[in-house]
């Protein structure tokens, strides 16, 4: 169970001035209090990107397999409204060396083939067996064959600039295949990690995170592992995945290195915005314990179902939307602190969102997140640091 104890200022996480908001939650699981502070910066890029939807980002922090670059990718159509359609989408990569100021996105990928829809990409780096090191950049989609039935898909490639598409069968791979059923599949924030250098069992360091509303139990959390070329169920159902509507409950990031790494594992962090009613969307946040429990240093490690419970924080105007906050991570989907020997312990990163208006509507069920059709779009960037002690 989570305490929330906090104090924050208000959540304008794009303004003029720096604006930062603190927030403490303990883990009662860990015995340890966590500390995050964001601190707003500006937008990603220097001219807007055109009415086309911008969210569900993924960000990997430099390292030599990225070029010592900050890397973006993120999904949306390849034309603007009106003629900005899910059949025609694009998976598209920027570039920093600030994490701030990125480049013009170039185009990666089209829609794979009997793919009619994808979103969400979540990219992680490999040592596949036999094949050495391989990007992996996972995504939700739908066939088109089958469109209440979301999967994950996926594309593979030395680097990320020649990824191509996993096929099978002359059709997209479904990496992680839901059940059958005529609802909606696997949920758009699944998450994916590469656990092999946070003592992961051998052969099976690749963790996906997933809830499959085609399933009995569709609002709760699954888990698969696999070597990245493929997973096998592991875990689940267990823990709700969602709370206050869209709230996230599992983690976004996994905390290396944590005071209790040795034997409780890496924490997960979570930033998340549901929308409240009357156009006011409600922040959320949240520590988890390790969604991988079991290692192969440490053995039995977290409690399976591995969700915690997520807190709302403060409620903000419209102006000041955070939607579908995603934070850089490294190579593997982790935060590595700042200083490993440090007591406390702290991570440093940025999380990235959409900061636009969320809708149009008189009410949040109305044309949720719709503004994109009026208004060209952009990503926001606040500074995260975590503290740990």
């Amino acid at each position: 169970m989570l305490k929330l104890i906090f104090q924050i200022a208000t959540l304008s996480l794009l303004s003029a001035m720096a604006i930062s908001a603190q927030i403490s939650l303990y883990s009662s699981q860990r015995g340890r209090t966590y500390t995050v502070t964001t601190t707003a910066k500006q937008y990603t890029f220097s001219s807007n990107f055109g009415k086309r939807w911008l969210y569900q980002p993924a960000v990997i922090k430099p390292a030599p397999e990225t070029g010592y670059q900050w890397v973006l990718l993120f999904v949306t159509c390849n034309q603007e409204h009106p003629d900005c359609v899910v059949t025609d989408q694009g998976l598209y990569m920027a570039t920093s060396s600030d994490g701030l100021n990125f480049g013009t996105p170039t185009k990666l990928l089209n829609n794979p083939t009997g793919v009619s829809d994808f979103i969400a990409p979540r990219a992680v780096y490999v040592n596949v067996p036999n094949e050495g090191y391989r990007w992996f950049v996972y995504v939700q989609g739908v066939y088109a064959s089958a469109p209440t039935k979301n999967n994950v898909f996926g594309a593979k490639g030395t680097s990320l600039t020649s990824l191509a598409w996993v096929y099978s069968g002359g059709v997209a791979y479904p990496f992680v295949n839901s059940a059958a059923g005529s609802s909606a599949g696997i949920g758009e924030d699944f998450q994916v990690y590469n656990v092999t250098n946070y003592d992961a069992l051998s052969g099976y360091g690749v963790l996906a995170l997933y809830n499959d509303w085609n399933s009995p139990y569709g609002g709760q959390m699954f888990a698969a592992v696999g070597d990245g070329n493929s997973f096998n169920y592991w875990y689940g159902p267990g823990g709700e995945t969602y709370a206050s509507g869209t709230l996230v409950k599992f983690g976004d990031v996994l905390l290396g290195g944590s005071l209790d790494a040795s034997t409780k594992g890496s924490p997960s962090l979570t930033f998340h915005e549901t929308c409240t009613g009357n156009n006011v969307p409600g922040y959320g946040i949240g520590i988890n314990p390790d969604p991988y429990p079991y290692g192969s240093g440490t053995g039995y490690r977290s409690p399976i179902p591995a969700t915690g419970i997520i807190q709302s924080g403060t409620v903000n105007v419209i102006s000041t939307s955070m939607f579908r906050p995603r934070m850089a991570r490294n190579s593997q989907g982790f935060l590595d602190p700042d200083n490993p020997s440090s007591n406390p312990r702290t991570w440093t990163t940025y999380v990235y969102y959409t900061p636009g208006a969320i809708n149009t509507g008189s009410n949040c069920s109305d044309n949720y997140h719709q503004v994109w059709k009026s208004t060209s779009q952009n990503f926001g960037v606040s500074e995260v640091v975590i503290t740990e002690n």
